[in-house]
């Protein structure tokens, strides 16, 4: 539990503690781009902004402790990559395994 909420998931390493806000959005793209920052858009049916769910998951993150990753379990489209400090995973749970390693193997 967090001052914000709450924290949906957290899984820990023994040396790192991964803070996951997961967020049922479908229509969400992760782009990355070769010069420039990578972005994340929603479809026009999405109430919410990318920015309020990147600054959710980083205070909780902040407020546990842990590493922030936001995911989209439902999105259409397969990806994952750091905006700030937040990685953002959007597809199934192998997508998130996937971040999480590629964190670790940069953390040694």
């Amino acid at each position: 539990m967090t001052p914000s909420g709450d924290c949906d998931a957290i899984v820990s390493t023994g040396k790192i503690r991964f803070v996951i806000e997961i967020k049922s959005v479908r229509a969400v793209t992760l782009t990355h781009k070769f010069f420039g920052p990578t972005t994340l858009a929603f479809g026009r049916d999405v109430g919410a902004t990318p920015t309020s769910h990147l600054a959710q998951a980083a205070f909780n993150a902040g407020s546990a402790g842990g590493v922030a990753i936001l995911w989209y379990p439902l999105a259409r489209k397969k990806n994952y990559g750091l905006i700030g400090a937040t990685w953002v995973v959007t597809g199934a749970a192998g997508m998130l395994v996937g971040a999480m390693q590629k964190h670790l193997a940069a953390a040694r």
